[in-house]
């Protein structure tokens, strides 16, 4: 699921059932979106930004990047110019 902003791309991805636990036992704070993150930056230094929290807030709200609990977490990614042709964000 992605979630667009002006300049940005949220992505959350979720993990089948059977992985999610053993990935959140082992990988505290579930840090799949960080080594995505990480992973594809190498490829993509321009386009992937980082993670960032997908958080609750007081009133039962979520807001990416907020000062709440943090529930889940977001690829963030530079958000591909209306004519979709990436060369403008990633020079060769």
């Amino acid at each position: 699921m992605c979630f667009l902003t002006g300049l940005h791309v949220y992505k959350l991805k979720k993990l089948c059932a059977a992985m999610a636990l053993t990935s959140r036992l082992a990988r505290p704070g579930n840090r799949n979106a960080e080594s995505e993150a990480y992973l594809d930056r190498r490829l993509a230094v321009d386009v992937y930004l980082g993670a960032v929290p997908l958080t609750l807030t007081d009133g039962r709200g979520l807001a990416i990047g907020g000062d709440g609990v943090a529930v889940d977490w977001l690829v963030n990614m530079v958000r591909p110019p209306p004519s979709g042709c990436w060369t403008a964000v990633c020079p060769q």
